[in-house]
């Protein structure tokens, strides 16, 4: 044999015997390099499109996410039947959900005291969140609730960690002009310096969603190859069925993401063109004159 092929052989046994190298080099390195590799890439990306859903306790989360490179992010967030609509552009995040998520946004800032639709409204210098944490796989991620304190508060996916949500002002004060049918058909918008502006913001950046993902997913083997969406891919295997599919021809892309405990996160459509449009003025309302 021929030290050319020798060489050949001693690379294919390298990657774990899960088949060719592919073009980009990816499969020849070690899993944390794979793994890095592609956050990276991701990171690079012009846009790219996440979309799939996880479980998270009792719940069902789903994401779907068009992630712009030093823009902004569009799309949807829905914890079982509620969606929660998150857009960011620049350092200005605005959300908008139903009456459920808005009577946790009152009982929230105003510690439950009186009725929400009534138009309580909070006391003033309260900190409290717009909604409860979840997460996809450490992700903090806005979550469902019809109360002050919200079912879905600290929730996370088995094998991962979930930020907490900040405590609410202890009761209501004087009645305000927000009420719950009026923030029906509003956007909040939330600042960089309001106390939970990183709960969503996070969801928004690509770096950090991915870190984010990939903090559940837990130690990884090389487990052989598998084709996605018509691109070849590495696949990595670690706990609890949890898989990372990289592209190993092209862009180091990542694919996909097995979540641990079930459920599935597609990365799709990279540098595809993405339009992100601010709300109408006169449907923003903003998050710190609820805390007055």
């Amino acid at each position: 044999m021929s030290v050319l092929a020798i060489a050949a052989a001693a690379a294919v046994t390298a990657v774990g015997g899960c088949g060719s190298t592919g073009k980009n080099g990816v499969a020849t390195k070690s899993t944390g390099a794979i793994v890095a590799t592609a956050e990276d890439a991701v990171a690079a990306a012009d846009s790219v499109h996440v979309q799939g859903q996880f479980t998270s306790g009792s719940e069902h989360v789903a994401l779907d996410l068009r992630l712009v490179k030093d823009k902004g992010a569009a799309g949807t967030v829905t914890i079982d039947n509620e969606v929660i609509e998150l857009l960011r552009i620049g350092p200005d995040v605005y959300v908008k959900g139903d009456e459920t998520f808005y009577r946790s946004v009152v009982a929230r800032f105003g510690g439950g005291g009186g009725d929400p639709a009534a138009g309580a409204a909070p006391s003033s210098g309260a900190t409290g969140s717009a909604a409860p944490s979840t997460a996809p796989s450490g992700a903090a991620t806005p979550g469902k609730s019809g109360s002050a304190s919200g079912k879905a508060a600290g929730a996370a996916p088995s094998g991962s960690a979930a930020a907490g949500s900040a405590s609410p002002k202890a009761a209501a004060s004087t009645p305000g002009d927000i009420t719950v049918s009026a923030m029906q058909v509003n956007f909040l918008h939330i600042g960089p310096a309001d106390a939970q502006y990183q709960t969503f913001a996070s969801l928004t950046d690509p770096r950090q969603l991915v870190q984010q993902i990939m903090q559940g997913v837990g130690g990884l083997t090389k487990d052989g190859q598998k084709d996605i969406r018509g691109t070849k891919s590495i696949v990595l295997s670690g706990p609890k069925d949890s898989r990372v599919y990289v592209a190993i021809d092209g862009s180091p892309w990542l694919l996909r993401v097995l979540p641990p405990g079930g459920g599935t996160l597609d990365f799709l459509d990279y540098d595809k063109p993405v339009t992100l449009n601010p709300p109408p003025a006169a449907q923003v309302v903003d998050i710190a004159k609820i805390a007055k």
